[in-house]
């Protein structure tokens, strides 16, 4: 009976620091200055036109742009962050990095040094738990509020995009007039880069690309 007690206040204890931990998730992450929440609605969250507030989110101007992707947009170019089916969007900009000092290496040394960054900005539903795994044994996780920030070193200098001249609605636009059978509520992945954008129904067969300016390219 002794050793029952012993396990089941064990147990307890296991419990109230989980649920201690997670309570104080939502702070760290406030206190995180690469968690942030999003500008607006989020169940209408338009990816064109939150590019600016987004980029100088990132970093500002002298960063440049990679792609944007886009996960299950509506027709009327917004999303639904809290919709079931996880619509999210990523941004990637990068920028170069300066170079070290010669004085700054020891002579005789050959240390490589990273020539750009990569910052992506993850654009998902607000104020939710996300866990991932490493590796098996061992997981972590964190409190999303809704606009995370990472940056990776990177070799070799990323293709530049502009930013886009067509809106996700008017490319959408576009779309519908070159096939009307389209179901009113289907959601498109669309992802922009240098070579502009690519349109696609998921399990459909409406496929498309674009350029910049909104375009078809055939």
């Amino acid at each position: 009976m002794s050793a029952l007690s012993e396990n089941l206040k064990l147990t307890l204890i296991f419990l109230l620091i989980i649920v201690f931990l997670i309570s104080i998730l939502p702070i760290i992450a406030f206190l995180n200055p690469n968690n942030r929440c999003i500008k607006g609605d989020p169940a209408s969250f338009d990816p064109i036109e939150q590019y600016e507030v987004v980029k100088r989110y990132a970093g500002g101007d002298d960063l440049n742009l990679v792609s944007i992707k886009i996960h299950y947009v509506k027709r009327n170019g917004t999303i639904n962050l809290y919709a079931d089916y996880k619509p999210h969007v990523i941004y990637e900009f990068y920028k170069r990095m300066p170079p070290k000092k010669s004085s700054d290496m020891p002579l005789g040394t050959e240390v490589s040094h990273p020539k750009y960054k990569l910052i992506t900005v993850k654009i998902r539903q607000p104020y939710r738990f996300e866990f991932w795994k490493y590796k098996p044994g061992s997981a972590k996780g964190r409190f999303h509020l809704g606009m995370l920030k990472e940056s990776y070193d990177l070799s070799a200098e990323p293709k530049q995009a502009v930013k886009p001249n067509c809106s996700i609605k008017g490319l959408w636009d576009k779309v519908l007039k070159l096939d009307k059978h389209i179901p009113e509520d289907a959601v498109a992945v669309i992802t922009f880069t240098d070579r502009g954008f690519s349109f696609s129904i998921k399990n459909t067969k409406y496929s498309y690309t674009f350029d910049s300016d909104g375009n078809q390219i055939t």
